[in-house]
């Protein structure tokens, strides 16, 4: 039991650290590419908790002309 705990919090540990890459992520390239960000884009991307959603706005934010329209997608 004890065991299957522990794989268990390790699991949601690396999501987690997952989901915070992938944010720090969006808002690097935004930042990058001199996209303005605005404190409700940034609470958007912070708050977010799906993977797929995270990696759509990654990539958007490498071609999107405003931080809004990369989280538009």
């Amino acid at each position: 039991e004890g065991r299957e705990e522990g794989r268990e919090e390790g699991r949601e540990e690396g999501r987690e650290e997952g989901l915070s890459a992938l944010r720090r992520g969006v808002l690097a390239v935004l930042a990058a590419r001199g996209l303005a960000v605005s404190a409700e884009d940034e609470a958007q991307v912070l708050a977010e908790r799906s993977v797929a959603t995270l990696e759509r706005w990654l990539a958007s934010a490498a071609i999107a002309g405003t931080a809004h329209d990369a989280l538009a997608r």
